[in-house]
């Protein structure tokens, strides 16, 4: 039977953080997610917050409603599923594994969406389980934007690593990166994810990271501020975190053109590790 989660406006991001610090275990025998579904409505979009948001994530446009910056505001109503009591695994130390952003067309500042979040799948991961949160966006009833993206909550783990892939060092267009030790914790009183593996060195120990990490959506967000000249109206943007990129860092961006849009990379700048890859495939805004 589902269980609706029924928001008229958005939760305090204070009040969720307080109370994703209650103590939970990660149920991660778990075989079967709950049927849990969470509709959050008439989501303003607040001009002061896309600045901030746009400065820190480097796109020229200051009053750009990114299509990342829609997973933003669709967030609190992520954490509100994962604070359900029936929902198996706590919030704090989850790791962001992919995203699948599509954009159907253009979103102004002054527009209101209304979001809803549904659980679609569990699968084993080698250190914990995966599971796959799909989001819808719409505004005055029609689809403008939805996600399919895959979060790891640690614990047990089934064993099985991934197989090695090829390392791809880099794509035709490059550039290199500065990534700040404060960029996480600049991102996170923007965007309200205080998980403490972005924060500080000593708060990303204890969930068994040597140093502290930036955000996945940071991370997604530079992507598409840096093709922000070449993407169209309506986009898919494919990314899949590869390795956690620790701070302060530089890393390379690389990219080149593909049959239906552009392929890159992230890769970091002093090995020839990849941290991140993906593609943005262009497509007809509806």
């Amino acid at each position: 039977m589902e269980q609706q989660i029924i928001l008229t406006e958005p939760p305090s991001k204070i009040g969720l953080f307080i109370r994703a610090l209650k103590p939970k275990k990660n149920n991660i025998h778990t075989s079967v997610l709950p049927d849990i579904c969470c509709q959050l409505n008439s989501v303003e979009i607040i001009q002061k917050q896309v600045f901030i948001f746009n400065k820190i994530c480097l796109f020229k446009q200051p009053d750009k409603v990114a299509a990342s910056f829609i997973f933003i505001l669709a967030a609190p109503a992520i954490t509100s599923v994962i604070l359900h009591p029936s929902f198996p695994f706590k919030a704090l130390g989850s790791i962001h594994l992919s995203n699948e952003i599509t954009q159907h067309s253009t979103i102004a500042i002054t527009d209101k969406m209304d979001f809803s979040v549904h659980l679609t799948q569990l699968e084993s991961h080698a250190k914990g389980k995966v599971v796959t949160f799909f989001i819808q966006a719409t505004r005055q009833g029609k689809l403008v934007w939805c996600c399919s993206t895959k979060v790891l909550f640690l614990g047990d783990g089934d064993g099985k690593k991934k197989q090695a892939t090829s390392e791809v060092h880099h794509l035709n267009y490059r550039e290199l990166w500065s990534l700040p030790s404060n960029l996480g914790r600049k991102f996170a009183a923007n965007t309200g994810d205080r998980n403490p593996i972005h924060l500080w060195p000593i708060t990303a120990k204890l969930f068994g990271f040597k140093r502290h990490i930036i955000h996945g959506m940071w991370s997604n967000s530079r992507i598409e501020a840096a093709l922000a000249e070449i993407l169209p109206e309506a986009f898919k943007l494919n990314i899949e975190f590869k390795r956690a990129i620790v701070l302060p860092n530089e890393v390379v961006f690389s990219y080149q053109p593909s049959d239906n849009g552009v392929i890159f990379l992230i890769n970091s700048h002093c090995s020839t590790k990849t941290l991140i890859t993906g593609e943005a495939i262009f497509k007809n805004s509806d």
